[in-house]
């Protein structure tokens, strides 16, 4: 289960990746619900209602105010880029400036300053990295229905930064959440009820309905896991139409394993698709360039057969080797054999040894028995009967 630490933007933000590893903090996703203000926030500048999550609009954090993502950046190109466009407050060049404003409009009781705040503490910005202080400033936060502190100290539960660990607490801060739509939280509650955490059984029925109210507010990781739920027949009926529907729309987001997933549908002809071979190349391409080293063995693999596009044995075992240096068994002796026999690049029997060598002790028998022939005939290196008996037997096992 990914856990990711958000908050809402503070003036002129830059915004971190939101697929950032498991626990990182990134921020994202700020609902501001101050009782008077029921209907929504207004754009200072467009007069237009705020978004509902902080994706699309950045505090300021002089006076309070909100503003589209858009309309900051036509406020960025003005001349009133350097002072707030509402109080007109220069605007902040350091990140201890920021804090020190939050932190004064936490201390008159706004719940958005205070994740601000515990957000700072999480993250050490602008202030001494405390996820104790953290914590207690989420939690202040979140019992006053702020979306993002909420989600926060369900991640701090569920790690044990700043307390002990109680998956049970994450799980009821993130079904508050979830219930409200958050997507985040969706996706994280459908992991809980997949793997039967936080004292829930486990549940691919329920998995598999929160994963689709995420994956229908355009949560990429949640498409992805719907559709190899739609595939596996896990929760519901298979279907591999609808598989790769979910897959698709994930892939165009950038997931890697839902481009390798769509890849092999092109492929083989699934999901209501004709075999394309080039389409599958495509985008095994745009998976294995983020690192994927599945998409990379298969394109390498692709290349070097001539498959949905041209033969290069060079760039076969660009991916082969790309793959195999992140532990995949077959592109590990596949670029063994290209060392061995010169192809995609020059001869080098060490080489060859090397990377059967790898392969064969994560059981590739073809590797093992290669393995056994050069240690037994000297090829790659010295002369080992006794290792060259040790690898032909593993391999007949």
């Amino acid at each position: 289960l990914s856990a990711t630490i958000t908050t809402m933007a503070s003036l002129m933000p830059h915004h971190d990746d939101p697929h950032a590893d498991a626990h990182a903090l990134s921020e994202h996703h700020h609902q501001h619900q101050e009782e008077e203000e029921d209907e929504g926030e207004i754009c200072s500048i467009c007069l237009e209602t705020l978004p509902r999550w902080a994706t699309e609009f950045v505090r300021f954090t002089c006076c309070g105010k909100g503003i589209h993502k858009e309309c900051e950046a036509q406020l960025n190109t003005s001349a009133c880029s350097q002072n707030c466009p509402m109080c007109r407050t220069p605007a902040l060049t350091s990140d201890e400036e920021i804090h020190k404003r939050s932190l004064r409009w936490a201390k008159k009781g706004k719940a958005w300053a205070m994740a601000m705040v515990g957000f700072n503490f999480a993250h050490g910005k602008g202030v001494s990295e405390s996820k104790e202080m953290a914590r207690l400033w989420f939690e202040k936060s979140a019992e006053q229905g702020d979306p993002d502190a909420q989600y926060n100290l369900g991640v701090l539960h569920y790690i044990g930064e700043g307390g002990p660990v109680s998956k049970e607490k994450a799980r009821l801060w993130w079904e508050k959440l979830a219930q409200q739509g958050y997507p985040e939280a969706q996706y994280h509650l459908s992991a809980m009820h997949d793997k039967g955490e936080g004292g829930l059984p486990v549940s691919k029925e329920k998995a598999r309905v929160w994963y689709e109210k995420a994956a229908e507010q355009g949560h990429s990781v949640s498409q992805y896991f719907l559709g190899l739920l739609h595939a596996n027949g896990e929760g519901g009926p298979v279907s591999m139409e609808k598989a790769r529907l979910w897959y698709e729309k994930s892939a165009e987001q950038g997931h890697p394993e839902a481009q390798y997933n769509l890849s092999a549908m092109h492929a083989l002809g699934e999901g209501g698709l004709p075999v394309s071979k080039e389409k599958a190349r495509l985008w095994y391409e745009k998976s294995a360039e983020q690192g994927y080293l599945k998409a990379q063995f298969n394109l390498g693999h692709m290349h070097a057969l001539g498959e949905g596009g041209p033969v290069s044995k060079e760039k076969a075992r660009v991916w082969y080797e790309k793959s195999a240096e992140q532990g995949h068994p077959k592109a590990q002796f596949n670029l063994g054999v290209m060392h061995s026999n010169g192809e995609g690049g020059p001869v080098s029997k060490e080489k060859a040894r090397l990377w059967f060598e790898k392969a064969a002790e994560q059981g590739h028998p073809r590797a093992q028995y290669n393995l056994g022939i050069m240690h037994d005939t000297g090829v790659g290196g010295p002369v080992s009967k006794e290792k060259a008996r040790l690898w032909f037997e593993k391999a007949a096992e």
